[in-house]
């Protein structure tokens, strides 16, 4: 699509949008417009979109129809602007107008940055905190047999962190709503279940669990929304 490429001039693109807005009164009335529910409701306009579209892919032969410097001079005269959406705030009986930036919703939905070294280290020291916990898990149900009166609740315990290690590295891994919020959420339950099952160890286990928890819960903050759309075609 030759308007995508950086090169092609700003003009024509903005001749583009202007014949475009023109089609589209042409075709629709306000009245359509607003009862439309869905934007496939007026997808047959698509059929007016794509012949215009070959025309302005081929710059050369668009000399003779337009007249590029009266659409410099009307641009240089009314710029475009950025639009954004206005809501009226209304706070104690003052309504006061706030402008809410526009939400790009073109291609790919947009995703999290990619996994870094240390992201990558921290899921590969989970799972082995959660190997961990499944061997005790499969000790605890062989001694079901035994006497020992710790060793079922120990084994709950272990269970229980395997589940919310795994929602941790999961958290990590992918884009949800309020990923900071569960990531601290995790973060508390888990200290809280490793004080409970290594406490009775020595010293360095202890801050060894306790760091990789910390860690993989750090890089949970640190992740966020990548600035820049993955690359798809047009």
């Amino acid at each position: 699509m030759g308007m995508c490429i950086p090169s092609y001039p700003q003009v024509l693109a903005y001749s583009f949008l202007e014949e475009l807005a023109g089609e589209f009164t042409k075709k629709y009335d306000r009245y359509k417009v607003e009862q439309a529910l869905r934007p496939y409701n007026l997808i047959e306009f698509d059929a007016t979109i794509h012949p215009i579209q070959q025309t302005y892919n081929k710059p050369q032969q668009l000399t003779s129809r337009i007249n590029l410097a009266e659409i410099t001079r009307d641009i240089s005269l009314d710029p475009p602007q950025e639009v954004f959406i206005v809501e009226t705030n209304s706070s104690n009986n003052i309504c006061t107008p706030q402008v809410i930036p526009p939400t790009v919703r073109v291609g790919p939905l947009p995703t999290l940055e990619p996994l870094s070294f240390i992201d990558k280290a921290s899921i590969v020291f989970t799972f082995c905190l959660i190997l961990n916990s499944v061997l005790m898990v499969m000790d605890t149900l062989r001694s079901l047999t035994t006497e020992e009166d710790n060793s079922l609740d120990t084994g709950w315990l272990h269970f229980c962190s395997i589940f919310f290690r795994l929602a941790q590295i999961y958290v990590l891994t992918h884009k949800q709503m309020y990923r900071s919020k569960k990531g601290w959420t995790l973060f508390l339950v888990l200290l809280g279940f490793d004080w409970l099952l290594y406490f009775t160890d020595t010293l360095w286990e202890v801050i060894l669990v306790f760091l990789i928890t910390t860690l993989t819960h750090s890089c949970i903050l640190r992740r966020k929304i990548a600035n820049k759309l993955p690359q798809y075609q047009i």
